[in-house]
């Protein structure tokens, strides 16, 4: 990947956050492993004026949730389908934490906020 493509992408990254109403200084979980999507992810939440919150992609449903919580973040780029979702065309699927887990969350995230 070169710098201009770096630009190009962490741009798009920017801009669907934008649409996602993530604003300067709101943070953002990004799940991801050590992988260019990544890179390209950070300067994207960067970019918008937003604050990284890295998160371990080992940790379990009840651990991401706890961790989004405290950090009120408002949005979260992680894996989708086993590859990240990065680009113009797919902006990043960002769910808003919710102070409790809906019916459909993993059942690990039910139990833990039982």
């Amino acid at each position: 990947m070169t710098y201009a493509e770096l630009d190009v992408l962490s741009d798009a990254v920017a801009e669907g956050l934008a649409v996602l109403g993530v604003r300067p200084g709101d943070a953002v979980g990004l799940q991801l492993p050590n992988i260019p999507e990544f890179v390209v992810a950070y300067f994207g939440i960067l970019k918008n004026g937003a604050v990284v919150v890295p998160l371990n992609p080992l940790l379990k449903a009840r651990e991401v949730a706890y961790c989004l919580g405290g950090s009120r973040a408002r949005a979260l780029i992680t894996w989708t389908q086993r590859r990240p979702t990065v680009g113009r065309s797919s902006p990043p699927r960002a769910p808003t934490p919710r102070p409790s887990c809906s019916p459909r969350a993993p059942p690990a995230c039910r139990r833990a906020r039982s």
